[in-house]
């Protein structure tokens, strides 16, 4: 993507899956975009066979660079769950007030990953 570009995501599930998607970004800090309290996007489930697209038509995901930059080198990064009930509250751990250290995230991540599709 090039700096003011829109991103859209489309996640196909194979089964049924709670999704998340994650923003690795150039400064090496890690943004949970989906799911979000704050922005009012819950967890909710996606049935096999079906679709998830990221963001919803009422929000743009809009690229940028940091400023000073030429260019920059970013990731997002999507997580697959089974949309079974003992693992709704999996992505409650990765709830912050904004950016967490990429260490940080991936400590984390590594205590869920072995339900992670």
């Amino acid at each position: 993507f090039l700096d003011g570009e829109k991103a859209k995501l489309t996640i196909s599930a194979y089964d049924n899956i709670y999704p998340a998607v994650f923003n690795i970004t150039a400064n090496d800090k890690v943004i949970m975009l989906y799911p979000n309290r704050s922005l009012h996007l819950p967890l909710r489930k996606i049935k096999a066979g079906k679709h998830f697209i990221f963001p919803p038509p009422c929000f743009d995901l809009k690229i940028t660079v940091i400023k000073g930059h030429k260019e920059d080198t970013e990731a997002f990064f999507i997580v697959a769950i089974p949309a079974k009930k003992e693992y709704q509250s999996v992505f409650e751990r990765f709830v912050t007030n904004g950016e967490m250290e990429f260490v940080d995230f991936f400590s984390k991540y590594a205590d869920m990953s072995d339900v992670a599709q």
